[in-house]
């Protein structure tokens, strides 16, 4: 999956977590794809990227979802990546020690 698929992604999701209210008050798989489709311009909008195709669009659990996330900054961000970041923010002082 590529960067800028990622940051599809993350913004997808936390548009998603965003939305809560909408997305309880979906009932059914048509309703969950239907409403997908109406946000997917907006997502177009705010990122300044098309859509190459028709997004996967399945159920996920809170759980699920922030498995997902914690995964993708694993793996975007190795933990010997994050410690020399965390590092060079403590030196600046923008992180506490």
């Amino acid at each position: 999956m590529g960067r800028l698929s990622r940051l599809g992604a993350v913004v997808v999701v936390a548009m998603s977590l965003g939305c809560r209210e909408r997305a309880q008050a979906v009932q059914g798989e048509a309703d969950l794809k239907d409403m997908v489709r109406r946000m997917m311009p907006v997502v177009a909008q705010a990122t300044g990227l098309r859509f190459k195709r028709e997004p996967l669009v399945l159920r996920r659990s809170r759980t699920q979802v922030r498995d997902y996330v914690i995964h993708k900054f694993d793996e975007d961000l190795p933990p010997a990546d994050l410690a020399g970041l965390q590092s060079a923010l403590r030196l600046f002082g923008s992180i506490p020690d």
